[in-house]
C-alpha cells in the first residue's frame, strides 16, 4: 500500500507494491504535482463593493496569502466595476525564483442571494472586474475573482 493512509514513513523508492513506491509510483504522482502547479490559479479574492467601499475579505495567490498581497490600488471605475491593480508585480517562489504577477484570463463569481455574474477584464497592472445582476445590468455585491 504504497499510499495508504498507514504506510510507513518515511516514503522509500523500491522493493514490492507493499513495502515501498514502485518507481512508476514515484512518477505518477511527480507527473500530478507538475499539473497541479501549471493548473493552479495565479490568484483568488472575494470581495464587496458597496457604491464607493471596496472590501477585499480574502486573497490567496501565488504570491502568497492574506491581505498583504492583494491588490494594492484598489480604483473605482463606476456601478458594478472596479479596478485592481498590484504595485509589486514581481513575488519570489519558495526556491527562491522571482515570477512576474501576470494573468491571462479570469472568472468572477456573485455570492448572496442575488443572482450576480461578472466578467474581467486584464490590463497592464492588474485587472479591471464588471459585475451584472440577472437582467444584465451593472450591479455592486460580493464576488469571487479567479485569475489565470
Amino acid at each position: 500500500m504504497p499510499l495508504g493512509l498507514f504506510a510507513p514513513l518515511p516514503l522509500r523508492l523500491g522493493g514490492s507494491a507493499e513495502e515501498g513506491w514502485s518507481a512508476a509510483d514515484h512518477a505518477r504522482v511527480c507527473a500530478d504535482l507538475v499539473l497541479l502547479k501549471k493548473s493552479a490559479p495565479l490568484a483568488v479574492w472575494t470581495f464587496t463593493k458597496v457604491g464607493a467601499t471596496v472590501t477585499i475579505h480574502d486573497y490567496y495567490g501565488l504570491n502568497g496569502a492574506g491581505a498583504v498581497y492583494a491588490p494594492d490600488d484598489i480604483s473605482l471605475i463606476g456601478t458594478g466595476a472596479v479596478g485592481f491593480n498590484w504595485s509589486i508585480r514581481l513575488f519570489e517562489d519558495p526556491y527562491q525564483v522571482v515570477h512576474p504577477l501576470s494573468a491571462k484570463h479570469g472568472k468572477v463569481s456573485g455570492h448572496g442571494s442575488t443572482s450576480l455574474r461578472g466578467d474581467v477584464v486584464v490590463v497592464a497592472n492588474g485587472v479591471s472586474v464588471y459585475t451584472f445582476n440577472g437582467a444584465g445590468a451593472a450591479a455592486d455585491g460580493k464576488a469571487t475573482v479567479a485569475l489565470w
